[in-house]
């Protein structure tokens, strides 16, 4: 008989006793031994991040190598019985007449809904948060929860696993802080400078220009990381309006024209780019080209040409716009080209053409390829519907 199943293969909904309800000290002992001397007890000391399991009382006959270590317990027999919330010192699980989950706020905690659910439908994940007093004082926890149904011997329990995500919640907490109030001060710069270039003197007003440039940059460049991590998070969502085409290239060329990245260099726009209005998130594709322009620039030396375009394929309804730039990539290169921290320059780089994929084909529902071969130069492509696809970003 399967795991993961029920004895008769379906997945029937499981009758849960009452919330209070324990299980005897016999039950007990018997379901340990029934579960530790199997092999899926054997694995799951072999798994990294917390897990429990748990009988149809919600208490625990199982605790993995690493949540007793995370406890500082060293005999498994001292929490075998226990609820989650119990063996975690949960502050809610002393509020409740009967233990964990019984008392007001436990109607609202995830693990019980996770562990419920669990029960019921077969698999469930939730967050939870739990203080509790620890060895320190007060504590407080982000955890995620997974629950999945188990058959052992004709019998149901619950596998749940736990990952402290604690770290992962402060860490976006405070990245977002930090571009707020680091975006408040670089915009406020950038606006003060723009101000005072009216009022300067024409032999001083071309410094101020250059170093608002500069402002207006490193505006771009954290707005770029703020959005790049809201991508990889899924705390993206495109915003769709109307676009043309042609507007979009010489926006991004405009933009570009006067950074580093392009100093001795030519930005083309091939005139026979096509003209079309399309439906899609002008701040996600505009970012997507200006990296596409930008990785283009950066592997050109001086004197050199990069040319942006796009057409329009009607049979399809998709615009692809294109960038390409004379210099071929080696074969390495291209083996590793979207992937996350490769980069051609340097150990502290590594997001730009990895950037261009993600935000291109997760969230604006489009593909991105190239072409690279001597001779002919590199070309980059972005491929979108002219009007957004439902899925995309989901």
């Amino acid at each position: 008989m399967p795991l993961f199943a029920s004895p008769d293969g379906s997945a029937s909904p499981i009758e849960l006793p009452p919330l209070g309800q324990r299980s005897d000290d016999f039950t007990l002992k018997r379901q340990k031994e029934m579960f530790t001397s199997s092999l899926p007890a054997a694995l799951l000391d072999t798994v990294l991040s917390f897990v429990l399991v748990l009988n149809k009382t919600r208490q625990i006959i199982y605790a993995n190598k690493n949540f007793l270590d995370f406890l500082g317990i060293e005999d498994p027999a001292d929490i075998v019985g226990k609820r989650p919330g119990e063996a975690l010192g949960c502050e809610g699980a002393t509020e409740g007449h009967l233990g964990c989950g019984t008392a007001e706020r436990c109607l609202r905690c995830g693990a019980l809904t996770a562990i419920v659910e669990g029960f019921r439908k077969g698999e469930a994940t939730h967050e939870v948060r739990i203080s509790r007093h620890g060895p320190e004082g007060l504590e407080a926890f982000d955890f995620r929860v997974s629950a999945t149904r188990l058959y052992l011997d004709d019998e149901e329990f619950l596998v749940f696993a736990v990952e402290d995500i604690s770290n992962e919640k402060r860490r976006r907490i405070l990245e977002r802080i930090f571009f707020h109030d680091l975006m408040n001060t670089v915009g406020g710069l950038r606006n003060l400078v723009e101000y005072l270039t009216d009022e300067l003197p024409d032999e001083h007003r071309k410094l101020a220009l250059m170093i608002h440039d500069v402002f207006k940059n490193m505006v771009d460049e954290i707005e770029t990381q703020k959005l790049l991590l809201a991508a990889e998070t899924g705390d993206l969502h495109a915003n769709y309006l109307p676009v043309i085409t042609r507007d979009l290239l010489l926006s991004v060329k405009k933009g570009l024209e006067n950074h580093d990245v392009a100093m001795d260099k030519e930005i083309r726009l091939d005139e026979d780019s096509a003209v079309v209005s399309m439906i899609t998130d002008d701040s996600l594709v505009r970012r997507v080209l200006v990296n596409m322009l930008k990785n283009a620039l950066e592997a050109e030396p001086g004197g050199n040409t990069v040319t942006m375009g796009c057409t329009y394929d009607e049979a399809a309804e998709a615009v692809v716009f294109r960038v390409h730039n004379p210099t071929a990539m080696s074969s390495d290169v291209k083996l590793q080209i979207f992937q996350r921290s490769f980069s051609t320059k340097g150990l502290d780089r590594g997001i730009g053409t990895y950037s261009i994929k993600l935000l291109a084909e997760r969230y604006l529902g489009g593909t991105v390829w190239f072409t690279s071969t001597p001779g002919e130069g590199t070309t980059f492509y972005a491929r979108w519907p002219r009007r957004p696809v439902a899925t995309a970003g989901e």
